[in-house]
């Protein structure tokens, strides 16, 4: 029935949040996964958005001050439809949004004790992380508005390379039913927001012939640089040979790509550079193959498209 249906969605949208959110209190991985593309294209930005995000763990009153001394960019950020932090990761903190074993405890003798000193521990830690994950979003956002603003022909399209570049794109904005939404919060990917954002990013920067899609490319092509750099300059400190790097930089090689084999495992830049480059080269070598999902031997590729 509808209703059953209805409750499976919430209750697979209420587990993918509550995975999320379990898998990302303690790392302060901001900086490195919606914040990549951040560092790649306007380092000071990076850094400036790090600091306070540090600064909002130990002082969560920090991201109040943030928003109130920036309120004017905040404002303009959201007339257009950049959000000020908002991330996914911390969605199951929302009533019936997550998983909540503290309800069960009403139940147990002096539940409602333990419930509360449950949920003020919460404060101190969760909502610790969630405060310093909101600040370095919404305040490396409000820096890139500020540096970019009146550089761009259109403020519409700098806000859609902002909200890209950060991982802000929001499937249920697109029209994303809820059925698909929970089947992307609970298998899709880790981050289907940012999955989302950077998927849009790279589609942008196939059109040269549009700031934004000048802008996109610009920033991914740092980003290949960087991590470029960071893979090579290892490599020759750990004495491997020019044929193992020169391997390592070749895109069509799977997961030896941008990595080197350590004990085994193939150790080396992210998923996100990985993905981007790969899907680029893809394109560049072969683009009438961007437009037949079966040629990707990735499934979530065919899944998206």
């Amino acid at each position: 029935s509808a209703e059953a249906s209805g409750g499976i969605t919430k209750a697979a949208y209420a587990l993918g949040n509550t995975m999320r959110f379990l898998a990302s209190v303690g790392d302060f991985a901001a900086q490195f996964v919606q914040g990549q593309l951040v560092l790649a294209t306007d380092p000071e930005a990076w850094g400036r958005a790090t600091v306070r995000s540090f600064q909002a763990f130990l002082d969560p009153t920090t991201n109040a001050r943030l928003v109130r001394n920036n309120l004017e960019t905040y404002q303009k950020m959201a007339k257009f439809g950049v959000p000020v932090g908002d991330t996914e990761f911390f969605s199951a903190l929302e009533r019936g949004q997550g998983l909540s074993p503290g309800a069960l405890l009403k139940y147990a003798p002096k539940g409602e004790d333990a419930r509360a000193l449950f949920q003020a521990g919460g404060h101190q830690t969760f909502g610790r992380f969630q405060s310093s994950y909101n600040a370095f979003l919404g305040y490396s956002r409000a820096l890139l508005w500020k540096a970019n603003e009146g550089h761009w022909d259109d403020t519409a399209d700098m806000a859609t390379w902002i909200r890209n570049l950060t991982g802000g794109l929001d499937s249920k904005a697109l029209g994303v039913g809820p059925t698909q939404r929970a089947a992307e919060g609970f298998w899709l990917g880790f981050s289907p927001k940012l999955m989302r954002s950077t998927g849009a990013l790279v589609v942008h920067a196939m059109n040269p012939t549009t700031q934004l899609g000048r802008e996109s490319f610009r920033s991914l092509a740092q980003l290949a640089a960087g991590a470029t750099g960071l893979y090579v300059v290892p490599g020759l400190a750990m004495g491997r040979d020019w044929a193992e790097i020169k391997r390592g930089l070749d895109p069509t090689q799977g997961s030896q790509y941008l990595a080197y084999n350590i004990n085994g495992d193939w150790i080396g830049a992210g998923g996100q550079v990985r993905a981007i480059s790969q899907l680029i080269a893809r394109g560049i070598a072969d683009p009438a193959s961007l437009k037949d999902p079966d040629a990707f031997e990735n499934p979530l590729i065919s899944f998206i498209r």
